[in-house]
C-alpha cells in the first residue's frame, strides 16, 4: 500500500497546501517498468508500476496549476531488499536526489529520472 495508492492519497491530502513552485517527488523504481518483470517480487513490482502511472498521468494537470511532478528512481541500493552486494549507498542517493530537486525548474513534469546520474529514463 505504501509503495502505491500512498503516492495518490498523499499528493491528494497535500494538495490543498501546495503553491506555484512545489515539486512533489515520487520515489520510483527500475522495477515499475514491463522491461523489468522477471516473475520476482511481483507485489513491489505492481505497487511501483501503480506509482509510476500516478505520477506521469497525474503530473500534467499540476502542471498547469504551477506544480510539477517527477518520479526518481533511487537505484539499486544496499538495504534490506537490496542486499549487501547492491552498488548504490543509499546517503549517495539522497544527496543526488538533493541536488537534483534544487535544480526544480530544470525538471520536466511527468519524466522520471536516474536518481545518480540524473538521466531521465523513459517510462516503459
Amino acid at each position: 500500500m505504501v509503495n502505491g495508492f500512498a503516492v495518490a492519497a498523499l499528493t491528494h491530502a497535500a494538495h490543498p497546501f501546495l503553491t506555484t513552485g512545489s515539486l512533489i517527488v515520487n520515489v520510483l523504481s527500475d522495477m515499475a517498468f514491463p522491461r523489468h518483470w522477471e516473475g520476482t517480487y511481483p507485489h513491489y513490482c505492481a505497487a511501483k508500476a501503480y506509482a509510476l502511472a500516478f505520477t506521469v498521468n497525474a503530473a500534467p494537470a499540476l502542471h498547469r496549476e504551477g506544480i510539477r511532478m517527477i518520479g526518481v528512481d533511487p537505484g539499486w541500493m544496499r538495504t534490506d531488499m537490496g542486499g549487501p552486494d547492491a552498488p548504490d549507498d543509499p546517503a549517495e542517493v539522497a544527496s543526488a536526489i538533493r541536488r537534483m530537486i534544487s535544480k526544480r525548474m530544470e525538471l520536466t513534469p511527468g519524466s522520471i529520472y536516474h536518481a545518480l546520474s540524473g538521466v531521465k529514463t523513459a517510462p516503459i
